[in-house]
């Protein structure tokens, strides 16, 4: 899609394990299907081992049920027996209801292991709309909380690299008197990347030039969205690393990336400034895949 042109979302599929700490990525879906008047399906795939969830799984339900009526959101709750691989249901759901785009939450990522071979994966590799994939680091979640969004950091490379990350962090932003987080702010933060043999308080004509830049595409940015964008700019080494330090010093309650490309092959997103950032920073993390 051309830059101006608004996102389209009709319909969201949300797939949920049942576990707390899915609650980031249920107030992602549910913060872009009230920006959008979305429908949210919402799929578990029931497994042969899952009945110690089951109370958990109701319990999730009520809430989101709860939710959904708070902020009249039309929600479809279907549970589906698990009988072959859970990503080809839920890739086999996305097309019978015509998904304009599938929400996935997963775990901090601590092993590569913990991203191969699983549903999540396969689904942003094969799913033919992009995939929001919500990587929380809260790992000692209780129980299912809502998530307020206020401080929105979004790594700007190039617009080609991060388009749909600021259409979508846009979306979301435009919900500025939205029950769920009113007042949004969206940081733009551009890494410029300086080698070894320069300290990082250098200045040089090109440096002050891709700072100049930057700066011109922020305002740019701004009035073809008609949203606010604060800018940052951050002097460091490497570009996963200025992020994942930035996230550390100023608190943010999303990141939103976006990845230049599906994963291909064994190993994935291993080894690149997506993986580096989902794996390392000190906030909630959401990848697209477009």
């Amino acid at each position: 899609m051309e830059w101006g042109c608004t996102i389209g979302l009709n319909n969201i599929l949300l797939p949920i394990k049942g576990f707390p700490a899915e609650g980031d990525a249920i107030t992602v879906a549910f913060f872009l299907a009230e920006c959008a008047n979305a429908k949210i399906w919402i799929l578990h795939v029931e497994e042969e081992d899952e009945e110690a969830e089951e109370q958990l799984l109701e319990d999730l339900y009520e809430e989101i049920s709860v939710y959904a009526e708070e902020l009249k959101i039309t929600v479809d709750l279907d549970t589906i027996e698990g009988d072959g691989s859970t990503a080809e249901i839920i890739l086999k759901k996305a097309d019978e209801i015509d998904a304009d785009l599938i929400v996935m939450g997963a775990q901090r990522i601590k092993l590569s292991r913990e991203l191969l071979g699983t549903s999540t994966y396969e689904v942003a590799r094969r799913a033919e709309v992009p995939v929001f994939i919500i990587f929380t680091p809260f790992e000692d979640w209780t129980a299912y909380r809502r998530v307020k969004i206020r401080r929105i950091l979004v790594p700007y490379r190039t617009l080609g690299d991060d388009r749909a990350a600021l259409k979508l962090t846009t979306a979301m932003a435009s919900c500025a008197y939205s029950v769920i987080s009113p007042n949004i702010e969206i940081h733009l933060a551009h890494v410029v990347e300086l080698p070894d043999i320069l300290p990082l308080d250098a200045t040089s004509p090109e440096i002050q030039q891709e700072e100049k830049e930057f700066l011109r595409n922020v305002g740019e940015f701004s009035c073809v969205i008609g949203e606010p964008l604060i800018p940052r700019i951050i002097i460091g080494r490497d570009f996963s690393k200025s992020i994942v330090e930035f996230t550390k010093k100023l608190n943010f309650d999303l990141l939103v990336v976006g990845a230049k490309h599906r994963p291909r092959g064994f190993g994935g997103l291993i080894g690149t400034d997506v993986y580096n950032i989902a794996k390392l920073a000190y906030c909630t993390t959401a990848v697209i895949f477009r």
